[in-house]
């Protein structure tokens, strides 16, 4: 679970230039953390994205990956665990709505999802997930925009609405997080 709460890389598919698109927030959100290691922004269709090489596909990284954080349709999901696999990636974060909390036709596309990452070894938070955040190691791939300080409290949550307020609230009164994980 390294990997997942403590990444020193992270692939982030679905990144854009356009900050008000999930992809292109979670790459701003990652910069203005101050993340020391390496982001890789992967979309098909650009070279650079925020100033960082963009790559097509995490097949293309050629280099270690902690952590996937994934914004893309969520029919495009499920193709990606293969890719993931292919590039030695075990662990995701999938923010893409449009599953089981969607209709039935989302219900079913999630459990193809989690048959292509059993099938592909990749365990995941979410989908529809608000991401996660480690202050301590600068690592923001939520849709939060401030990141409260570091300190020794650690939030768990299955709601991001509840998640967020949480968040705002540690922000506000200086509280410091650990490590805030919603799944």
């Amino acid at each position: 679970m390294k990997g997942l709460l403590n990444p020193t890389s992270v692939a982030i598919i679905g990144a854009s230039n356009d900050e008000t698109k999930l992809g292109g927030m979670l790459v701003k959100n990652m910069i203005n953390a101050g993340f020391k290691g390496p982001i890789y922004p992967i979309n098909p269709k650009a070279d650079e994205i925020q100033g960082l090489k963009a790559y097509k596909s995490v097949t293309e990284i050629g280099a270690p990956v902690d952590l996937a954080v994934i914004a893309v349709k969520a029919p495009l999901v499920i193709s990606e665990m293969a890719n993931l696999k292919a590039a030695g990636i075990k662990y995701a974060s999938i923010l893409t709505a449009g599953f089981k909390e969607d209709s039935p036709e989302g219900a079913e596309l999630e459990k193809q999802l989690v048959a292509a990452a059993k099938e592909n070894d990749v365990q995941f938070l979410g989908p529809n997930c608000f991401g996660n955040m480690d202050p301590k190691n600068k690592v923001n791939v939520t849709f939060a925009k401030a990141m409260p300080k570091a300190g020794n409290l650690s939030i768990f949550s299955q709601s991001g609405a509840v998640g967020s307020s949480m968040l705002d609230w540690a922000v506000d009164t200086g509280v410091g997080i650990a490590k805030f994980i919603t799944f």
